[in-house]
């Protein structure tokens, strides 16, 4: 297995459901990268910088992220390309993008209270574009296919994720 495994999507494709499955199953540690936003940015600190240093010096295991997410005017990489690449240099890295249809993602996100602003199916499509859109550009800088995982049946999904990481 991988040294990193980074599980990324648009929010409410079920990264974090299959992310905790992961991580009870492989008894593995995990990471929120939107968490480690909010704590930078509530502490002045430079995000990309902190998460970077972050998975380089000290984690091991599960990165529950965004490959793209919206800041300011328009959406960003999660992680920066130089981050990224400081990171590789340390530590092996698998990626995976957990992926849904344009119409299950608004299915599920009217059910989830936590998304507010998000809900409008142009954000959405939006969304889901630019987070497909960072992963292939995320797989080419490190030179690795990475694996798409089409997440419209948890237990099919959490297979096809066990099969692509073993």
């Amino acid at each position: 297995m991988k040294d990193l495994i980074f599980i990324g999507g648009a929010k409410g494709v079920g990264k974090s459901t299959l992310v905790e499955k992961l991580r009870t199953y492989f008894s593995i540690n995990v990471i929120n990268t939107g968490e480690f936003f909010i704590q930078a940015r509530e502490n002045g600190l430079n995000y990309d910088q902190e998460i970077s240093e972050y998975l380089k010096n000290k984690h091991r295991g599960l990165v529950d992220t965004h490959y793209a997410g919206y800041q300011g005017n328009g959406f960003v990489r999660g992680i920066s390309r130089e981050g990224l690449l400081a990171i590789k240099s340390l530590k092996t890295i698998e990626l995976v993008l957990i992926d849904l249809d344009l119409q299950t993602l608004l299915k599920r996100r009217e059910k989830d209270k936590r998304i507010g602003r998000e809900l409008d199916a142009v954000h959405a499509q939006i969304e889901l574009g630019m987070n497909r859109l960072y992963f292939d550009e995320y797989s080419k800088d490190l030179l690795t296919p990475g694996v798409i995982i089409k997440n419209i049946n948890l237990d099919e999904a959490f297979s096809s994720l066990l099969k692509a990481l073993k």
